[in-house]
């Protein structure tokens, strides 16, 4: 059915569809008619930007974002460099050192040793303060580290009564003449 000489309508498949006169009078292949089509001769300038942004600025930050790209490239390949000589430094370190290979031994003689730098240092701050109280030195008869704790033996109880007061952790017990002052650490 061809309405105004321009369309027809066309039933095709159930669906009633509007296409151009000439497609519906008669049957035609792509091809030809791909030949027929002729290209206009005008054309669009794809450069619309370009009195916005000047040639010279892109040159320059394409130039600026190239040597960027290269810093950071050499930047990388020097890190690399460092990171294999570190490696190497601490494999030669740890075979001349007679240490295990595996970073999970490592880290446990790290922990242990760090455990034990704690536990000196508690105890050279103990007997700082010690040191710095007014007890009579020849009154302290020993100082003995056990596993847990600093035990100060002497044999004036009010200097033992002193030391109890300074250090919370304390403990006071007394054997014959002496007495005995437990500090934790």
């Amino acid at each position: 059915l061809c309405v105004d000489g321009e369309f027809c309508i066309v039933k095709s498949e159930d669906t009633i569809i509007k296409v151009p006169a000439i497609m519906a009078v008669s049957k035609f292949e792509i091809a030809n008619i791909l030949g027929q089509i002729e290209l206009s001769k005008q054309r669009i300038k794809l450069n619309s930007f370009t009195g916005v942004i000047d040639s010279g600025i892109l040159y320059r930050a394409s130039l600026f974002f190239v040597i960027l790209s290269f810093g950071v490239l050499i930047e990388y390949a020097y890190n690399n460099s460092q990171i294999q000589k570190i490696q190497q430094q601490k494999s030669t370190l740890a075979s001349k050192n007679n240490l295990p290979s595996t970073q999970i031994q490592l880290n446990s003689i790290i922990k242990k040793q760090t455990k034990n730098d704690i536990k000196q240092t508690k105890i050279r701050d103990i007997l700082y303060k010690i040191s710095s109280l007014r007890l009579d030195s020849s009154k302290i008869k020993n100082i003995q580290v056990d596993r847990g704790s600093l035990s100060v033996v002497l044999s004036n109880k009010s200097d033992a009564t002193i030391l109890k007061k300074e250090f919370i952790n304390s403990s006071i017990s007394s054997q014959e003449d002496n007495t005995l002052v437990r500090i934790r650490l």
